[in-house]
């Protein structure tokens, strides 16, 4: 049987796709499948558009310990690219629940790459619905409020002008008419935070 050639534009959709079902919760390995590849494949084109320079922004997953990013940005600088950012969206805590650890925002910055916080991913309520995913909006910008006073380099934050009837992840989106004052918020505790030298503590 002849092998299909995806055409450049049909692998970077199938390697968001990947990302999209892991972010809703699916193992990786499955999520591949789902998209109907062979894990030797999408690693492949991990490496291949590795290549190219672009900036990629790697999602931790939800399960992995964030001290083993640096063994993930290791294989991307591996083919020569450094544009590489860190992003964090909760860390998996019992069934349908994810929970913010936010030693792992400092623990990433160590790797020497910046570091994204997704505050609307990390208030996501894996298959919390039963068939769908839920979530819990309220507290995004709490999380977000709190990144920032730890120290990111970038926050992630989905909206939409009706969140209750969003195609996806409507359970933590932010309404758009929030975002201003939201966005105001977190500028000045951003200010604020980056303002101040770190206090050593080791003698």
């Amino acid at each position: 049987m002849a092998t299909k050639r995806h055409k450049p534009e049909e692998i970077v959709t199938k390697l968001r796709q990947v990302e999209v079902l892991v972010g809703q919760g699916k193992a990786r390995v499955d999520a591949i499948r789902e998209v109907r590849v062979t894990e030797q494949t999408y690693y492949r084109w991990r490496k291949q558009y590795g290549e190219t320079g672009a900036a990629i922004n790697v999602k931790k997953g939800q399960f992995l310990a964030p001290w083993d990013m640096s063994n993930v940005t290791k294989k991307i600088a591996s083919t020569g690219n450094a544009r590489i950012l860190l992003c964090d969206r909760g860390t998996s805590f019992g069934y349908n629940t994810l929970v913010s650890d936010f030693r792992a925002l400092p623990t990433m910055v160590h790797t020497g790459y910046p570091v994204v916080f997704d505050a609307t991913h990390s208030v996501q309520q894996p298959g919390g619905q039963g068939t769908t995913s839920g979530g819990q909006r309220e507290f995004a910008p709490v999380l977000a409020r709190a990144a920032c006073a730890v120290g990111v380099s970038a926050l992630f934050i989905e909206t939409h002008e009706d969140p209750d009837n969003a195609p996806s992840d409507g359970p933590n989106k932010i309404p758009v008419n929030r975002m201003e004052a939201l966005i105001g918020q977190l500028r000045a505790i951003d200010d604020l935070t980056k303002s101040q030298s770190e206090i050593p503590l080791s003698a």
